[in-house]
């Protein structure tokens, strides 16, 4: 089995390489850039093809060259770059993605995993958002507010039509706040747990505009790629979407606890406003994991102590320099 993975290379695309190769399938990723921090490891396991998901001709030859069999699609352009260039945004996510489909529907590819986003559902409100933050499911209806969540919405829907017009096994997965190694490089200002760990390591001070008391869920960037990977290789999925977390609501002050139990001299201070960007707003949803434990077996393995003290060694282990915001 060979498995292409768009993306390959990113901050989750990387460890889904990793956990590919851990079930014994050829990895090839198709990506923009060979960034190789974290992948310095496996460097000689997997393949490199170096292209872009906007170029159909080029997916469909990649997929015959490698004989792929079934598609793992994370590539994207996000957050503050899609509001900055829309028109970017709704080629590489939108038209991205269709040629993904039509690559897929057009070499008769087994499965179609599309990494879509919580930020469909919009700002959440009444029960579901503060103090109560009750868990919604997959069926929660999609509001989204900015450019990013509007082309996340448009290419999950043309992954729907897809897989109910042309018969392609398509999965869609959302997940929670993330976190892992290199975001900040690719998310800056909005990466807020990790401009808080890459600070702290390199002993510094930071500054987080909402409050201690916001809460969020967080998922760790290895169980987001666990999670795909259990997606991409089930046999007979019995759903469309998935939701993939730890079902956790945690405060910005536990999250900084939680960070000094691993590096104690951590420099937090907090500010007022009601988000931790402090743009009025925040997607702080808690996302209900039943169905992908039930059905996929999924079950989070980095709870946040967890997945914060695997943050710090990951980086000490491939030498990433942390970057101060």
């Amino acid at each position: 089995m060979s498995v292409l993975v768009t993306g390959g290379n990113g901050v989750i695309g990387s460890w889904v390489l990793h956990y590919l190769l851990e079930r014994n399938v050829k990895p090839v990723s198709y990506d923009t850039v060979q960034e190789m921090s974290i992948l310095s490891d496996i460097s000689e396991k997997f393949t490199f093809v170096k292209g872009d998901v906007t170029d159909l001709f080029d997916l469909i030859s990649c997929i015959k060259k490698y004989g792929v069999d079934r598609i793992i699609h994370a590539a994207g352009m996000v957050g503050p770059k899609c509001n900055q260039n829309p028109r970017g945004a709704i080629r590489v996510n939108c038209e991205g993605t269709l040629n993904v489909l039509e690559a897929a529907r057009l070499s008769d590819i087994k499965r179609v995993v599309y990494f879509s986003a919580k930020s469909v559902y919009g700002a959440p409100s009444g029960v579901y958002g503060p103090p109560l933050h009750k868990k919604i499911t997959e069926d929660h209806p999609k509001n989204p507010i900015k450019m990013y969540d509007s082309t996340k919405l448009l290419a999950e829907n043309l992954a729907l039509n897809y897989a109910n017009d042309h018969g392609i096994s398509v999965v869609t997965l959302k997940f929670p706040s993330l976190y892992g190694p290199l975001r900040v490089e690719r998310l800056g200002f909005f990466a807020i747990v990790d401009r808080l760990i890459n600070n702290a390591l390199a002993g510094k001070p930071i500054q987080i505009a909402g409050g201690a008391d916001a809460k969020e869920e967080w998922c760790y960037t290895k169980d987001c790629a666990r999670g795909a990977v259990l997606a991409c290789l089930a046999e007979n999925p019995r759903f469309k979407q998935y939701h993939m977390g730890t079902g956790q609501a945690h405060s910005m002050q536990e999250v900084v606890d939680a960070v000094r139990q691993v590096i104690p001299n951590t420099q937090v201070n907090f500010g007022s406003s009601a988000d931790y960007y402090g743009v009025g707003f925040m997607y702080n949803y808690i996302l209900d994991i039943t169905r992908a434990r039930e059905d996929l077996g999924y079950e989070p393995k980095y709870y946040l102590p967890e997945g914060i003290k695997d943050y710090v060694h990951t980086m000490k282990s491939f030498g990433i320099e942390p970057v101060v915001t």
